[in-house]
């Protein structure tokens, strides 16, 4: 050991150089810094298929050809106490088509959880899975769910499933004297409005909303019994990623202010080019 000046020990110093090139990257290190690149590389696409599919809608009062979920086909190895029994990803589950309608094997079928009567805008469509006919039956078709948003249980409903556009890969320009809308609901009954929650509008593709649009919610100052008013100021940021006839599905982008509520403002700042 080298000795410092009185004799005592002197600690060692730094290594020359850099250092990986003596015992080289750890395992994770370089992973994690390849995962950065192949993010950095990777084409920006502003609508997604799986945010289009698990967005959720309302009906606007249309009488949609619902199947009926009855459960999975395959018995429980610990039984339950009470329904509903739920599936697991890549579960069986048996399907009753709608009345006067049959499935064939490969159709895709959103499954869903139906809130019904909201307000005179119909359902409420709350998706909670994605899948695939396997087998038909004369009582009933089974499909293996290949893709859960929320939990999937049986006396849900079996939608077709849409075809999704994808939105090229620019990003929303901001537009001038934007559509005006309003929060109709969530789409879950949230406390308080989080990123990646969904929002509903009471606009859609008869007043010019297109998927990929871009609106921000603006709070409508009030005046308040006990305390000061409240000023208009941005609460969120939402994009389309749904369209239908008159209403349309915003995921939220971005939150100001959590405390979005019905009825709160939300105006058109951008959209995809065309």
């Amino acid at each position: 050991m080298a000795q410092g000046v009185g004799g005592g020990a002197r600690a060692a110093g730094p290594i020359p150089g850099d250092p990986t090139a003596l015992f080289g990257k750890s395992t994770a290190q370089a992973r994690s810094e390849q995962n950065l690149i192949s993010y950095a590389e990777k084409t920006y696409r502003p609508l997604r298929p799986g945010e289009f599919y698990s967005a959720g809608f309302l009906t606007e009062n249309r009488k949609l050809a619902y199947g009926n979920v009855l459960g999975t086909v395959t018995p429980e190895e610990v039984a339950t106490l009470a329904p509903p029994t739920t599936a697991l990803q890549f579960a069986k589950i048996g399907i009753v088509p709608p009345k006067g309608a049959a499935y064939q094997v490969g159709d895709s079928l959103l499954i869903a959880k139906r809130i019904t009567n909201y307000e005179g805008y119909g359902d409420i469509i709350l998706p909670t899975g994605i899948a695939q006919v396997v087998e038909v039956s004369p009582t009933q078709a089974t499909a293996v769910l290949v893709q859960m948003f929320y939990r999937v249980h049986n006396n849900q409903v079996a939608l077709p499933l849409e075809r999704f556009t994808p939105g090229g890969d620019q990003r929303a320009v901001p537009v001038a004297d934007g559509i005006e809308a309003e929060v109709i609901t969530p789409r879950t009954p949230d406390f308080l409005t989080e990123q990646q929650s969904v929002l509903f509008l009471n606009k859609g593709r008869a007043d010019g909303v297109a998927p990929g649009d871009v609106f921000e919610l603006v709070r409508t100052p009030q005046e308040r019994y006990d305390a000061a008013s409240t000023i208009a100021q941005t609460m969120a940021k939402v994009q389309i990623v749904r369209v239908g006839e008159h209403t349309s599905s915003g995921l939220v982008v971005r939150v100001d202010q959590a405390d979005v509520k019905p009825g709160t403002r939300a105006r058109q700042v951008a959209k995809l080019p065309s």
